[in-house]
Protein backbone atom coordinates (compact mmCIF):
# COMPACT_ATOMS: atom_id res chain seq x y z
CA UNK A 1 0.00 0.00 0.00
CA UNK A 2 1.43 3.37 -0.94
CA UNK A 3 1.30 6.28 0.97
CA UNK A 4 3.17 9.30 0.12
CA UNK A 5 2.95 11.63 3.03
CA UNK A 6 4.47 15.27 3.26
CA UNK A 7 6.11 17.10 5.97
CA UNK A 8 5.64 16.94 9.70
CA UNK A 9 2.31 19.27 11.26
CA UNK A 10 4.85 21.11 13.61
CA UNK A 11 5.67 23.21 11.27
CA UNK A 12 2.52 23.91 9.08
CA UNK A 13 0.81 27.33 10.13
CA UNK A 14 -2.42 27.11 11.55
CA UNK A 15 -5.20 27.15 10.24
CA UNK A 16 -9.29 28.19 10.53
CA UNK A 17 -11.30 25.77 7.70
CA UNK A 18 -10.88 22.70 6.35
CA UNK A 19 -13.08 22.18 3.04
CA UNK A 20 -13.80 18.36 2.96
CA UNK A 21 -14.83 16.96 -0.27
CA UNK A 22 -15.75 13.25 -0.78
CA UNK A 23 -15.72 13.05 -4.70
CA UNK A 24 -17.01 10.07 -7.15
CA UNK A 25 -15.94 10.30 -10.65
CA UNK A 26 -15.76 14.60 -10.42
CA UNK A 27 -13.46 14.86 -12.92
CA UNK A 28 -15.58 17.41 -14.20
CA UNK A 29 -16.47 19.15 -11.60
CA UNK A 30 -13.49 19.32 -9.29
CA UNK A 31 -12.29 22.44 -11.20
CA UNK A 32 -15.54 24.90 -11.03
CA UNK A 33 -15.94 23.91 -7.45
CA UNK A 34 -12.65 25.53 -6.25
CA UNK A 35 -13.16 28.09 -8.44
CA UNK A 36 -16.42 28.73 -7.13
CA UNK A 37 -15.07 28.44 -3.43
CA UNK A 38 -12.20 30.24 -3.77
CA UNK A 39 -14.35 33.28 -4.74
CA UNK A 40 -16.01 33.49 -1.80
CA UNK A 41 -13.26 32.52 1.17
CA UNK A 42 -11.14 36.22 0.79
CA UNK A 43 -14.62 37.83 2.16
CA UNK A 44 -14.20 35.62 5.02
CA UNK A 45 -11.87 37.05 6.85
CA UNK A 46 -9.84 33.75 7.66
CA UNK A 47 -6.30 32.98 8.93
CA UNK A 48 -6.09 29.94 6.44
CA UNK A 49 -7.74 27.17 4.73
CA UNK A 50 -7.13 23.78 3.41
CA UNK A 51 -9.22 22.02 0.42
CA UNK A 52 -9.51 17.92 1.62
CA UNK A 53 -10.41 15.85 -1.03
CA UNK A 54 -11.56 12.21 -0.73
CA UNK A 55 -11.32 9.97 -3.63
CA UNK A 56 -13.79 7.08 -2.75
CA UNK A 57 -12.78 4.99 -5.93
CA UNK A 58 -12.84 7.10 -8.59
CA UNK A 59 -13.02 5.24 -11.97
CA UNK A 60 -12.38 8.49 -14.59
CA UNK A 61 -9.44 11.16 -14.38
CA UNK A 62 -10.66 12.57 -10.61
CA UNK A 63 -7.08 11.83 -9.10
CA UNK A 64 -5.38 13.36 -12.00
CA UNK A 65 -7.05 15.75 -11.42
CA UNK A 66 -7.00 16.42 -7.93
CA UNK A 67 -3.22 15.84 -8.10
CA UNK A 68 -2.89 18.46 -10.56
CA UNK A 69 -4.64 20.99 -8.29
CA UNK A 70 -1.44 19.66 -5.55
CA UNK A 71 1.04 20.19 -7.80
CA UNK A 72 0.14 23.78 -8.47
CA UNK A 73 -1.22 25.35 -4.56
CA UNK A 74 -0.20 24.32 -1.66
CA UNK A 75 -3.42 24.26 0.18
CA UNK A 76 -4.91 21.09 -1.70
CA UNK A 77 -4.77 17.70 0.90
CA UNK A 78 -6.29 14.52 -1.09
CA UNK A 79 -6.31 10.93 0.08
CA UNK A 80 -7.38 8.05 -2.26
CA UNK A 81 -9.26 5.25 -1.33
CA UNK A 82 -8.75 1.43 -2.50
CA UNK A 83 -12.49 1.23 -3.09
CA UNK A 84 -15.37 2.95 -2.99
CA UNK A 85 -17.39 2.95 0.49
CA UNK A 86 -19.38 5.14 -0.09
CA UNK A 87 -19.77 8.67 1.39
CA UNK A 88 -20.34 7.91 5.07
CA UNK A 89 -17.12 6.00 5.39
CA UNK A 90 -15.63 8.68 2.92
CA UNK A 91 -16.03 11.44 4.56
CA UNK A 92 -14.56 9.76 7.82
CA UNK A 93 -11.10 9.41 6.13
CA UNK A 94 -11.76 13.16 5.13
CA UNK A 95 -12.59 14.64 8.74
CA UNK A 96 -9.75 12.69 10.27
CA UNK A 97 -7.14 14.17 7.38
CA UNK A 98 -8.64 17.52 7.99
CA UNK A 99 -6.49 20.32 10.29
CA UNK A 100 -8.64 23.36 10.72
CA UNK A 101 -10.13 24.76 13.49
CA UNK A 102 -13.64 24.01 11.69
CA UNK A 103 -14.30 21.36 8.83
CA UNK A 104 -17.49 22.16 6.97
CA UNK A 105 -18.09 18.80 4.44
CA UNK A 106 -19.32 20.35 0.70
CA UNK A 107 -20.30 18.20 -2.46
CA UNK A 108 -18.00 18.88 -5.59
CA UNK A 109 -21.54 19.73 -7.86
CA UNK A 110 -21.97 23.15 -5.94
CA UNK A 111 -25.28 21.73 -4.56
CA UNK A 112 -23.99 23.21 -1.28
CA UNK A 113 -23.59 26.86 -2.82
CA UNK A 114 -20.36 28.35 -1.24
CA UNK A 115 -21.85 31.30 -0.55
CA UNK A 116 -23.45 30.02 2.40
CA UNK A 117 -20.24 29.40 4.10
CA UNK A 118 -20.13 32.89 4.88
CA UNK A 119 -23.09 32.50 7.10
CA UNK A 120 -21.71 29.49 9.08
CA UNK A 121 -18.39 31.25 9.73
CA UNK A 122 -20.39 33.80 11.40
CA UNK A 123 -22.45 31.84 13.13
CA UNK A 124 -18.72 30.23 14.78
CA UNK A 125 -17.12 33.12 15.61
CA UNK A 126 -20.59 33.75 17.54
CA UNK A 127 -19.85 30.71 19.42
CA UNK A 128 -21.29 27.92 17.73
CA UNK A 129 -19.54 24.69 17.66
CA UNK A 130 -21.46 23.21 15.19
CA UNK A 131 -23.47 24.90 12.85
CA UNK A 132 -26.08 23.03 10.28
CA UNK A 133 -26.68 23.85 6.87
CA UNK A 134 -30.96 23.39 6.22
CA UNK A 135 -32.83 23.24 3.20
CA UNK A 136 -35.77 25.97 2.82
CA UNK A 137 -37.51 23.15 0.82
CA UNK A 138 -37.20 19.78 -0.83
CA UNK A 139 -37.35 19.19 -4.58
CA UNK A 140 -37.96 15.32 -3.85
CA UNK A 141 -40.88 13.80 -5.35
CA UNK A 142 -44.11 12.97 -3.15
CA UNK A 143 -42.64 9.35 -2.22
CA UNK A 144 -39.75 10.25 -0.88
CA UNK A 145 -40.76 13.23 1.18
CA UNK A 146 -43.07 10.56 2.40
CA UNK A 147 -40.38 7.77 3.40
CA UNK A 148 -38.06 10.56 4.65
CA UNK A 149 -40.96 11.42 7.20
CA UNK A 150 -41.28 8.14 8.38
CA UNK A 151 -37.82 7.38 8.43
CA UNK A 152 -37.44 9.94 10.94
CA UNK A 153 -40.35 9.09 13.05
CA UNK A 154 -39.08 5.76 13.66
CA UNK A 155 -35.51 7.25 14.46
CA UNK A 156 -37.19 9.61 17.23
CA UNK A 157 -39.80 6.71 18.70
CA UNK A 158 -37.46 3.89 18.29
CA UNK A 159 -33.95 5.42 19.27
CA UNK A 160 -34.44 8.44 21.07
CA UNK A 161 -32.34 10.50 18.81
CA UNK A 162 -33.76 13.87 17.13
CA UNK A 163 -32.30 14.26 13.54
CA UNK A 164 -32.83 17.62 12.18
CA UNK A 165 -35.12 17.46 9.29
CA UNK A 166 -33.27 19.36 5.90
CA UNK A 167 -30.14 18.66 6.92
CA UNK A 168 -27.31 16.65 5.08
CA UNK A 169 -24.21 16.60 5.48
CA UNK A 170 -23.54 20.39 4.72
CA UNK A 171 -22.37 22.14 8.04
CA UNK A 172 -19.75 23.15 10.25
CA UNK A 173 -18.36 21.49 12.69
CA UNK A 174 -15.98 22.13 15.19
CA UNK A 175 -12.46 20.27 15.80
CA UNK A 176 -13.94 18.87 18.85
CA UNK A 177 -17.10 18.25 17.73
CA UNK A 178 -14.91 16.36 14.73
CA UNK A 179 -13.20 14.23 17.65
CA UNK A 180 -16.35 12.79 19.39
CA UNK A 181 -17.85 11.96 15.92
CA UNK A 182 -14.93 9.73 14.86
CA UNK A 183 -14.37 7.94 18.37
CA UNK A 184 -17.45 6.33 17.54
CA UNK A 185 -17.04 3.30 16.86
CA UNK A 186 -19.88 2.20 14.46
CA UNK A 187 -18.65 0.34 11.37
CA UNK A 188 -21.73 0.85 9.70
CA UNK A 189 -22.08 4.33 9.95
CA UNK A 190 -25.04 6.78 9.50
CA UNK A 191 -23.41 10.18 9.94
CA UNK A 192 -26.70 12.00 10.28
CA UNK A 193 -27.58 10.21 13.54
CA UNK A 194 -24.17 9.74 14.86
CA UNK A 195 -23.77 13.40 14.64
CA UNK A 196 -27.19 14.19 16.44
CA UNK A 197 -25.55 11.69 18.83
CA UNK A 198 -22.51 14.20 19.69
CA UNK A 199 -24.08 17.53 18.97
CA UNK A 200 -26.93 18.06 20.76
CA UNK A 201 -27.44 21.68 20.14
CA UNK A 202 -26.29 23.77 17.35
CA UNK A 203 -27.18 26.08 15.06
CA UNK A 204 -29.29 26.65 12.41
CA UNK A 205 -28.49 28.56 8.48
CA UNK A 206 -31.24 28.30 6.13
CA UNK A 207 -30.54 28.04 2.18
CA UNK A 208 -31.35 27.10 -1.16
CA UNK A 209 -30.29 24.30 -2.14
CA UNK A 210 -30.17 24.29 -6.49
CA UNK A 211 -32.39 21.38 -7.63
CA UNK A 212 -29.84 19.79 -9.83
CA UNK A 213 -26.54 19.40 -10.25
CA UNK A 214 -25.03 21.71 -12.43
CA UNK A 215 -22.12 19.42 -13.69
CA UNK A 216 -23.64 15.89 -14.14
CA UNK A 217 -26.75 15.66 -16.89
CA UNK A 218 -27.28 12.52 -15.87
CA UNK A 219 -28.54 13.71 -12.46
CA UNK A 220 -28.56 13.15 -8.95
CA UNK A 221 -26.00 10.39 -7.54
CA UNK A 222 -28.43 9.32 -5.02
CA UNK A 223 -30.95 7.14 -6.64
CA UNK A 224 -33.45 5.44 -5.59
CA UNK A 225 -31.86 2.48 -4.20
CA UNK A 226 -29.18 3.92 -2.70
CA UNK A 227 -31.62 5.96 -0.39
CA UNK A 228 -33.40 2.81 0.67
CA UNK A 229 -30.56 1.25 1.58
CA UNK A 230 -29.25 4.42 3.78
CA UNK A 231 -32.73 4.31 5.13
CA UNK A 232 -32.76 0.79 6.25
CA UNK A 233 -28.96 1.31 7.82
CA UNK A 234 -30.61 4.50 9.66
CA UNK A 235 -33.65 2.41 10.90
CA UNK A 236 -31.57 -0.46 12.05
CA UNK A 237 -29.17 1.27 13.52
CA UNK A 238 -30.65 4.09 15.74
CA UNK A 239 -33.78 2.68 16.12
CA UNK A 240 -35.22 -0.63 17.90
CA UNK A 241 -39.11 0.51 16.19
CA UNK A 242 -39.27 -2.31 14.06
CA UNK A 243 -38.22 -5.30 16.69
CA UNK A 244 -41.19 -3.61 18.97
CA UNK A 245 -43.48 -3.53 16.18
CA UNK A 246 -43.46 -7.43 15.35
CA UNK A 247 -43.60 -8.20 19.39
CA UNK A 248 -46.75 -6.01 19.27
CA UNK A 249 -48.32 -7.41 16.47
CA UNK A 250 -47.21 -11.10 16.96
CA UNK A 251 -49.10 -10.46 20.40
CA UNK A 252 -52.15 -9.00 18.55
CA UNK A 253 -51.91 -12.31 16.24
CA UNK A 254 -52.41 -14.66 18.66
CA UNK A 255 -54.99 -13.11 21.04
CA UNK A 256 -57.05 -12.77 17.80
CA UNK A 257 -55.85 -16.92 17.17
CA UNK A 258 -57.09 -17.66 20.78
CA UNK A 259 -60.27 -15.75 20.68
CA UNK A 260 -60.84 -17.17 16.94
CA UNK A 261 -59.90 -20.67 18.32
CA UNK A 262 -62.69 -20.47 21.67
CA UNK A 263 -65.46 -18.56 19.55
CA UNK A 264 -65.33 -21.38 16.98
CA UNK A 265 -65.67 -24.42 19.40
CA UNK A 266 -68.58 -22.42 20.89
CA UNK A 267 -70.24 -22.13 17.32
CA UNK A 268 -69.57 -25.54 16.37
CA UNK A 269 -70.72 -27.54 19.49
CA UNK A 270 -74.04 -25.11 18.56
CA UNK A 271 -74.15 -26.53 15.51
CA UNK A 272 -73.94 -23.09 13.89
CA UNK A 273 -70.60 -22.81 12.13
CA UNK A 274 -70.68 -24.75 8.93
CA UNK A 275 -67.34 -26.69 7.70
CA UNK A 276 -64.76 -23.42 6.62
CA UNK A 277 -63.97 -23.23 3.07
CA UNK A 278 -60.48 -23.95 1.24
CA UNK A 279 -60.46 -20.35 0.45
CA UNK A 280 -60.09 -19.06 3.88
CA UNK A 281 -57.78 -21.48 5.03
CA UNK A 282 -55.23 -20.47 2.04
CA UNK A 283 -55.66 -16.58 3.04
CA UNK A 284 -54.66 -17.44 6.52
CA UNK A 285 -52.08 -19.72 5.76
CA UNK A 286 -50.90 -16.59 3.53
CA UNK A 287 -50.85 -13.72 5.44
CA UNK A 288 -49.35 -15.77 8.51
CA UNK A 289 -46.20 -17.30 6.12
CA UNK A 290 -46.33 -13.10 5.01
CA UNK A 291 -45.83 -12.71 8.51
CA UNK A 292 -42.89 -14.99 9.03
CA UNK A 293 -41.33 -13.63 6.40
CA UNK A 294 -41.31 -10.59 6.85
CA UNK A 295 -40.58 -10.93 10.61
CA UNK A 296 -37.89 -12.96 9.83
CA UNK A 297 -36.21 -10.37 7.74
CA UNK A 298 -36.16 -7.58 9.63
CA UNK A 299 -34.59 -10.05 12.29
CA UNK A 300 -31.79 -10.70 9.66
CA UNK A 301 -31.04 -6.81 9.13
CA UNK A 302 -30.26 -6.49 12.76
CA UNK A 303 -28.38 -9.91 12.66
CA UNK A 304 -26.34 -8.89 9.44
CA UNK A 305 -25.66 -5.31 11.73
CA UNK A 306 -24.18 -7.15 14.55
CA UNK A 307 -22.03 -9.14 11.65
CA UNK A 308 -20.64 -6.25 10.52
CA UNK A 309 -19.75 -4.94 13.85
CA UNK A 310 -18.34 -7.89 15.02
CA UNK A 311 -16.04 -8.28 12.43
CA UNK A 312 -14.50 -4.77 12.77
CA UNK A 313 -13.26 -4.67 9.61
CA UNK A 314 -11.45 -0.93 8.31
CA UNK A 315 -14.21 1.64 7.30
CA UNK A 316 -11.41 1.99 4.21
CA UNK A 317 -8.43 1.50 2.36
CA UNK A 318 -6.21 4.54 1.83
CA UNK A 319 -3.65 3.23 -1.66
CA UNK A 320 -2.35 7.03 -2.47
CA UNK A 321 -2.11 10.31 -0.34
CA UNK A 322 -1.05 14.10 -1.31
CA UNK A 323 -0.29 16.74 0.67
CA UNK A 324 -0.11 15.13 4.00
CA UNK A 325 2.25 14.55 6.31
CA UNK A 326 3.00 11.39 8.57
CA UNK A 327 0.78 12.27 11.58
CA UNK A 328 -2.15 13.22 9.72
CA UNK A 329 -1.54 9.91 7.45
CA UNK A 330 -1.73 7.60 10.20
CA UNK A 331 -4.45 9.47 12.16
CA UNK A 332 -6.15 8.54 8.47
CA UNK A 333 -5.35 5.25 9.32
CA UNK A 334 -6.51 4.95 13.36
CA UNK A 335 -9.69 5.83 12.19
CA UNK A 336 -9.91 3.66 9.58
CA UNK A 337 -8.79 0.44 12.17
CA UNK A 338 -11.47 1.95 14.69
Amino acid sequence: MAVTAGEGDDAAAPIDLSIVVCVLDEEAAIGAFVDAVDAILPSLGLSGHEYVFVDDGSTDGTWAQIRGLADRRDDIAAVRLLRNVGKENALAAGLAAARGEVHVPMDADLQDPPEVLGALVREWRAGAPIVLARRRRREDSRLRRTAAFFTYRMLERGGGVTIPREVGDFRLMSRATTQRFLALPERTRYNKGLLALVTPDAAVVDYDRPAARESDPQGPRQTLPKLVRLGTNAIVSFSTWPLQALSVLGFVLLGLSIVGGILGVILRATNVLEVPGQATVVVAFAFLLGFQALSTGILGLYVAQILTEVKRRPLYAVVESLGLPTERVARVQEVARG
